[in-house]
């Protein structure tokens, strides 16, 4: 990025730190990210979400996951057993990010480990398991042809409107 976008990168991150912690800063944000956009630091969020959802799809197919039909049931009820599996990682207190070996209980390598990239063996964690719903979600969303992205879009430009809480939800 050239010294006159890095600057205005600079403004534009400054002037979003201001609205950490105010109540209504959807549409700020949103104004704030579609200045980033038009100075090419970053994609509009709708064409990453799609651009996502589209690689992650095209993999499943080479993987076989869309040879034969999938129910729409099953599949939401797989997204939901990986919300299940993240569950399990927090209640059993393990870290986000690890790996395991088989036959070797209580065998972990961490992140931070120099080895951790280059180990062949499946992470596993809390953020894993969420890693692997979003996978499943933008993959169901690139076949059935949802634009998750402008959903996620509209869905917070309405929520900005909705008054603190949603009006007294306790959670």
């Amino acid at each position: 990025m050239n010294t006159q976008k890095t600057e205005a990168m600079n403004e534009i991150l400054a002037r979003a730190s201001k609205l950490v912690g105010a109540q209504h800063v959807h549409a700020d944000i949103a104004d704030l990210l579609e200045e980033a956009y038009k100075l090419g630091a970053i994609g509009r969020f709708e064409d990453t979400t799609e651009a996502m959802a589209t690689a992650i799809y095209r993999w499943a197919k080479t993987k076989g996951w869309w040879d034969k039909p999938r129910e729409k049931g099953t599949m939401i009820a797989l997204m939901h057993s990986e919300l299940s599996e993240a569950l399990e990682e927090i209640r059993d207190n393990r870290p986000p990010i690890y790996k395991t070996k088989p036959g070797y209980p209580g065998w972990r390598l961490m992140p931070t480990d120099p080895e951790f990239e280059k180990t062949k063996v499946k992470p596993e964690g809390e953020a894993i398991e969420l890693a692997d719903l979003v996978i499943r979600v933008l993959d169901y969303c690139a076949h059935y042809g949802i634009d998750l992205g402008r959903a996620i879009h509209l869905k917070m430009a309405y929520n900005e409107q909705r008054p603190y809480r949603h009006g007294g939800k306790t959670c």
